[in-house]
């Protein structure tokens, strides 16, 4: 990452400032955030955030403090619909953007600002500086596992997703996998709040989503229309390809 705009020297003396637009940071946000302050960097932003169970993310009070060595920039769901209404260049010369959104794969952020982003597909490339990021794993997520540790696993295999929009990968596997699996093994279904105690207990967990996504600007009909003026800077290396297909469960299993 040479193009980063500092160097790491800056990074652990001056720390890490985290921007949210609204009132809590995101997954990403808070896993990064955890990590640094275990490296011993400072991290602080203009939210307070309790991380973990040891941690407390502490809150500055007025305008981004001009030494920060970098600025992570907390892009969520509510800001991509908004359109990104604001000027990041405007804050500081040190940004990186930092995005979990479910559209951020659809969406542009210009040529200048570094931007790391889950969903990201190596067949759908989309304008500007952009690099893949992970949802990862959590402090929370490693804490619940210590708590629920189960002597034995039961061979049953977990599904509780609950329904949503847009989710083509799930319905065909709904279609044409999940009825030859519950011929060979107990499936729960259950969507309820004991979820990390039965991950620990059941030999499986069920870890899919995502879109099928196709290049609609193929046909003069949608190419012509305002909504679809995005996609002038994406190109498809293959078509269908999958889009937000990043699992909880994956990561949580």
């Amino acid at each position: 990452m040479n193009n980063l705009p500092c160097n790491i020297d800056d990074v652990k003396k001056n720390g890490v400032y985290f921007h949210s637009f609204s009132n809590w940071l995101s997954h990403i946000c808070l896993c990064l955030a955890d990590g640094l302050n275990q490296l011993g960097i400072p991290v602080f932003s203009n939210i307070e955030a309790q991380v973990t169970s040891l941690f407390r993310l502490g809150k500055i009070e007025g305008l981004i403090p001009d030494n920060a060595a970098l600025i992570i920039v907390d892009i969520q769901e509510n800001e991509i619909k908004k359109g990104l209404a604001f000027d990041l260049g405007f804050f500081h010369p040190r940004i990186l953007v930092f995005s979990m959104s479910d559209t951020v794969g659809n969406f542009y952020f210009g040529d200048e600002i570094i931007c790391f982003c889950t969903h990201e597909n190596k067949y759908y490339r989309n304008s500007g500086k952009r690099f893949p990021w992970a949802f990862g794993i959590s402090s929370f997520m490693i804490e619940e596992s210590e708590k629920n540790k189960a002597d034995k696993r039961r061979n049953i295999i977990l599904k509780n997703f609950r329904p949503s929009a847009n989710q083509d990968i799930r319905n065909c596997l709904e279609l044409i996998f999940l009825p030859l699996l519950e011929k060979h093994i107990e499936i729960d279904d259950r969507v309820g709040n004991d979820h990390f105690e039965r991950l620990a207990s059941y030999i499986g967990c069920l870890a899919y989503g995502g879109y099928l996504a196709v290049n609609l600007r193929k046909n003069e009909f949608f190419a012509n229309k305002k909504e679809c003026a995005a996609g002038e800077k994406i190109t498809f290396l293959q078509e269908p390809v999958i889009l937000r297909w990043d699992s909880w469960r994956f990561w949580e299993s």
